[in-house]
């Protein structure tokens, strides 16, 4: 006689929102509280689900917070079209202010690494490490390749 299959559970992060820069922003919270905070800021097609794989296998490790940075995934839209590094990177500083971080490990994947260089910039004193994913070279316009 076979044994009936066992169910596993999977862990859901807590969906969460914060107002910062009059913009009500999203983001996923993976739960341990009392770890290192690391915080993951995802690409131009991205939302905060992309990081669901890698959240899942640091949870136990960290503090995991998986963002949606303004325009997409739950995050409102900015009214005034603003959309450049340094709104996306003050976003995230209200985000990190907002939730108590301090020395934080920041991870950027495609665009997010723009954001999390961004932010680096402006607020070194804030992390503990800075880890760049997926980025690839500033191309020049398509017109000025052309001979």
């Amino acid at each position: 006689m076979r044994e009936a299959p066992t169910m596993t559970t999977t862990v859901q992060p807590k969906s969460k929102f914060l107002t910062v820069n009059n913009l009500r922003l999203h983001h996923l919270d993976w739960g341990n509280e009392k770890a290192p905070p690391l915080v993951l800021v995802h690409g131009y097609t991205g939302n905060a689900h992309s990081f669901d794989p890698l959240a899942l296998r640091l949870r136990d490790r960290f503090h995991v917070v998986a963002t949606d940075v303004r325009g997409h995934g739950d995050s409102a839209w900015s009214p005034d079209g603003n959309y450049g590094y340094t709104d996306y990177a003050n976003d995230l500083d209200g985000v990190v202010a907002e939730m108590g971080l301090r020395r934080f490990v920041l991870v950027g994947t495609s665009m997010g690494d723009i954001i999390a260089m961004t932010y680096a910039g402006i607020h070194p004193e804030m992390l503990e490490r800075l880890v760049i994913n997926d980025i690839g070279p500033e191309q020049e316009p398509g017109s000025s390749r052309i001979t």
